[in-house]
């Protein structure tokens, strides 16, 4: 379930190449996908390294 917004990404950019037919439409698509994926394992990051932080400190 966490990835399955990344879906709706992929399937708008489908749609923006076989439907409007416009490149840059889903080179913006693209460039969005970029920032929520590294977000994505930015946040993910911080989570396990708190994780075992607390882990290790018991």
């Amino acid at each position: 379930y966490v990835l399955y917004p990344l879906d709706l990404y992929n399937d708008s950019a489908q749609y923006a190449l076989t439907v409007f037919r416009k490149q840059f439409l889903y080179d913006e698509v693209e460039a969005e996908v970029n920032l929520c994926f590294d977000q994505f394992v930015y946040k993910l990051s911080e989570l396990v390294y708190a994780h075992y932080k607390q882990l290790a400190a018991r």
